[in-house]
């Protein structure tokens, strides 16, 4: 058994976010891919940063049962037939959560709202796994990707990484490019009529409350929309010209990928492979901004709970749902646990449980995790092209929103992974590297929608890049140097 980090992440707690997508990975990834061991992930939590643990063969022969299952078009048909489903639904709950008096419910009542969340998620979470088990941390759909144009671009002047970038970016649009194209909009009508600025401020809010919210947080107020729209007319931004460029963009896109279709001769199996690429790469971004929306939806719920158990918003998210709803109809509550799970523990994810590894029993999974290289020799990393290009500059790791503070116009943006929001972050950043990725992931399609280099799956990049490194991306060759340490 080789236990290994598959991911890391700052500021994320137990609820709610990774406890439904591991309880339902560990619960029906072996049920679905016909996997006949016991999956289980650990996820160790210690001064708010966390990290994810699986044993990696493992999660590897899972990819390649995952994979054998995406041959089938019908599959990939179910997923997004069933994203789309259940994309509705949690839309649905979670503007009546929205709507809903928590004060003037009974603790029962209460109990009963905070199952159904988990069970929402829980549904919607089904699908998402089935993509994971194809692609997270193994990457086994982009090295079959990438070995089909390996094959296709042969004798050919087209770049495997520029064919790579172009066919597996999607024509649909998702929520946040979508928040982009309105406040611009926004900032038209504001040029044309200041008098409706609030009026249209409110209804932007009302639609992109949950943009920064990630799996917990604080939902934007609409001073941060006002700041936004105040530098935006500072520095004397053309929304028109950008909302043009936007539309000239993606029309280039659809007309190189008609062109790289006519130049490559690809077989129906090999274009069934990168027509199910662009779809579940959309939907892996997307279903996260849906998951995003619903967390903030939940955040008054989760207040009222912290509120009646007499804990803080951290200690509940200490806690599993079993916990929770005993809690809730009468069982006391050891907040002196709580705090000791905040300060070091392990969850472990395992069938239909989710247990809380505390003291010895915790530091013996972490005991197991292979070692990881000598940082202080990493002279260079490596990773796989999400974006092409190239770019020198000042590293700035941004792990959580409240990050970007320290971010400067062309510096080179390093996350564990990233998220819907440190967007704005990412618009100033002069190339943007993860530990984790690939085609699906978030980082991929922002960059490209930006014109920025990325790398993505380097694994250690938040460990081996610090703020103030000077560094040199070489994205087409998936290549990070240190130039000058701090």
């Amino acid at each position: 058994m080789v236990f290994k980090i598959i991911t890391r992440r700052s500021g994320a707690s137990p609820l709610i976010g990774i406890y439904s997508i591991f309880s339902t990975m560990s619960k029906y990834i072996p049920k679905v891919l016909k996997f006949d061991q016991d999956l289980d992930f650990f996820v160790e939590f210690k001064n708010k940063k966390s990290r994810m643990i699986v044993d990696s063969n493992k999660w590897y022969n899972v990819g390649l049962l995952a994979m054998k299952k995406m041959q089938n078009p019908e599959y990939v048909h179910m997923i997004i037939a069933g994203l789309f489903a259940e994309k509705s639904n949690l839309i649905s709950y979670g503007d009546k959560l929205l709507k809903t008096n928590f004060k003037s419910l009974s603790s029962n009542e209460l109990a009963k709202v905070f199952q159904k969340v988990i069970v929402q998620l829980e549904k919607f979470n089904y699908y998402d796994a089935l993509i994971l088990a194809a692609e997270f941390y193994h990457e086994l759909f982009s090295k079959k990707l990438k070995k089909i144009l390996e094959k296709i671009c042969k004798n050919t002047d087209i770049s495997i990484n520029e064919a790579y970038v172009i066919f597996t970016t999607s024509q649909e649009i998702s929520w946040v490019q979508k928040q982009e194209e309105d406040f611009l909009k926004m900032l038209v009508t504001y040029s044309k009529d200041p008098s409706q600025i609030d009026k249209i401020l409110d209804s932007h809010l009302k639609k992109y409350f949950w943009i920064q919210y990630e799996q917990e947080g604080e939902l934007v107020k609409k001073e941060y929309f006002v700041n936004l729209l105040s530098d935006a007319v500072k520095s004397k931004l053309n929304p028109k010209l950008e909302l043009n460029k936007i539309v000239e963009k993606r029309k280039k896109l659809v007309d190189r990928q008609k062109e790289l279709r006519n130049l490559l001769n690809m077989s129906s199996g090999e274009e069934h492979w990168f027509s199910a690429a662009t779809k579940l790469m959309f939907w892996k971004f997307h279903l996260r901004e849906v998951k995003i929306r619903f967390y903030g939806c939940t955040d008054r719920l989760m207040k009222e709970i912290a509120d009646r158990l007499n804990l803080n918003k951290i200690q509940l998210r200490h806690m599993n749902c079993e916990e929770i709803t005993k809690a809730l109809n009468g069982n006391k509550v050891d907040a002196n646990l709580l705090d000791e799970r905040i300060k070091y523990s392990v969850v472990h994810f395992h069938k239909d449980k989710a247990d809380f590894l505390i003291g010895k029993e915790a530091t013996e999974i972490s005991n197991q995790v292979e070692q990881e290289i000598d940082i202080a020799s990493i002279k260079e990393i490596k990773g796989s092209c999400a974006s092409q290009g190239f770019a020198k500059g000042i590293v700035k790791q941004v792990l959580k929103p409240e990050d970007m503070t320290k971010f400067n116009e062309g510096d080179i943006l390093v996350a564990y992974m990233t998220d819907p929001g440190i967007v704005p972050a990412m618009k100033k950043a002069a190339a943007i590297v993860t530990d984790v990725g690939g085609i699906t992931c978030h980082a991929s399609i922002v960059s490209r929608e930006l014109g920025i280099p990325c790398i993505i799956g380097t694994k250690v990049a938040t460990e081996v890049l610090k703020d103030g490194d000077y560094v040199e991306v070489n994205a087409d060759k998936g290549v990070v140097k240190i130039i000058k340490r701090k």
